[in-house]
């Protein structure tokens, strides 16, 4: 059973490893080698994701199986950005992220966003697009002098 909590600070070091996680294991599915290698070169400094965790004007959920935290999810800086979306490696596919993004929206409603944007992986994208988010753009970003390509979407609430 897939309980959805607030993140912690505490949780930062671990929210840090399952998105490098998640990117070079799961991420391969969509992209080569060397784009997962940009997009996520090392572990994270937690301090970010503590910063994230404390910020009063985010919203970051993590999703926990037997103790064990299975995927994460953020709104921010804005009511309106659904900002992160990661699930274990292992885990993909189990409807966890669908979890997540339904309760940020839930989040995002409560906060008073009439609509949601996000930046989609490849991987995000087809599920996204299947809740409802239409593309808007498709662009690149640069990552350690790598193009990775990403996906612009939008959800009116």
């Amino acid at each position: 059973m897939i309980e959805l909590r607030p993140a912690g600070t505490a949780d930062a070091a671990e929210l840090a490893t399952l998105l490098h996680e998640s990117v070079r294991r799961a991420g391969r599915a969509a992209y080569s080698e060397a784009e997962c290698a940009a997009w996520s070169p090392s572990v994270p400094d937690p301090a970010g994701f503590a910063a994230a965790i404390a910020d009063p004007g985010g919203v970051v959920l993590v999703a926990v199986d037997a103790g064990v935290i299975v995927g994460f999810g953020s709104l921010g800086p804005t009511p309106d950005h659904l900002d992160m979306l990661y699930v274990r490696h292992d885990r993909v596919d189990q409807g966890i992220g669908t979890q997540l993004v339904t309760t940020l929206e839930a989040a995002a409603r409560a906060r008073g966003a009439g609509a949601l944007h996000t930046e989609a992986s490849r991987l995000l994208r087809p599920k996204l697009a299947w809740l409802g988010y239409a593309l808007v753009d498709t662009e690149w970003v640069m990552r350690h002098g790598v193009p990775i390509e990403r996906f612009r979407m939008s959800k009116r609430l």
